[in-house]
């Protein structure tokens, strides 16, 4: 039984018949009624059913089908991976907004300075895009954080980024010291909107102190969040990362320690091995965050933060 056995088992199956799959692939029908035998007879099994003219697996064929889909998978990843090999290397990288804004810039920099032959390919969209082209092998790592299919990804943590309270310069909680959640509960909030993955970890941190909350803005765009906070409208909780990307010289960051975070994970899928260059980014970027978590421990973040 060889690799060959099973692409043409596996056109049989797509096509629905034997002459079909011929024509497909380009070689004559009895070659591929020959190598369909070959392989029942080497299972000892019967593979295939006829149904209103048309071949059906069984169900051990459909065993031999879902084995097959992934041997072959794995067989095209690995000439996909030496042809990268052979012409110098080639990388595609995805990102979320924020990070693909802030961090991949300089990341991305640093990383072709050190790694010249490996032409890298950035892509910068929405995570679920970004996991959707992981997904169909289009792109080979990303750098995001959150996700929405993890069962499908091995996520390796870079860096953890606080959530941080912010409010209009002129607010009264600005001149406060050791603000409490029960203190923001009583505030008008300014909150992303239900079920996004901030706002579970804020809910959820309100919830544990029996303290119930009810938004007078709930939004998708970080952006009008911050702008409505700097016209005075209500106080917002949000990733540090996006209280910098849209810098409001009205905000200030209130003095509570909510002790929550949004994780920025490098990810890839699990159906596939990362390539010689993309553990070569993996590596890096290990590297270059742990260097940013160790610089940021020295600096804790003060009122006002902006320059």
């Amino acid at each position: 039984m060889t690799l060959r056995h099973l692409q043409v088992f596996l056109a049989v199956c797509d096509a629905g018949s034997v002459t079909l799959a011929a024509e497909n692939m380009h070689i004559s029908q009895p070659s591929v009624s020959l190598t369909i035998k070959e392989l029942r007879n080497f299972y000892g099994v019967e593979l295939f059913e006829r149904v209103s003219k048309k071949l059906v697996l069984t169900s051990e064929g459909r065993i031999v089908y879902d084995y097959a889909l992934r041997i072959i998978s794995q067989f095209n990843d690995m000439n996909t991976s030496l042809e990268r090999m052979r012409s110098g290397g080639s990388l595609y990288v995805g990102t979320g907004i924020a990070v693909g804004k802030l961090d991949m810039p300089a990341i991305a920099y640093n990383f072709s300075q050190r790694y010249p032959t490996i032409a890298l390919h950035v892509n910068i969209s929405s995570s679920d895009n970004i996991e959707r082209r992981l997904a169909d092998n289009i792109l080979d790592v990303a750098i995001l954080e959150n996700t929405i299919n993890a069962n499908n990804l091995v996520e390796i943590p870079m860096q953890s980024r606080p959530l941080v309270a912010i409010a209009r310069y002129d607010h009264p909680l600005v001149e406060k010291n050791n603000i409490s959640l029960s203190d923001l509960a009583k505030e008008k909030l300014l909150l992303q909107e239900k079920y996004s993955h901030t706002r579970n970890i804020i809910d959820n941190a309100f919830a544990k102190q029996n303290l119930s909350i009810d938004p007078i803005w709930e939004s998708a765009s970080v952006h009008a969040l911050i702008n409505a906070t700097g016209m005075g409208i209500g106080i917002s909780i949000l990733s540090d990362i996006y209280v910098k990307e849209f810098y409001n010289p009205d905000i200030r960051i209130l003095d509570i320690d909510l002790q929550l975070s949004r994780g920025i994970n490098l990810v890839y899928s699990k159906s596939r091995n990362p390539s010689p260059s993309a553990m070569k980014f993996i590596d890096y970027c290990k590297l270059s965050y742990q260097a940013a978590n160790a610089t940021a421990d020295l600096k804790h973040r003060k009122l006002p933060f902006f320059p």
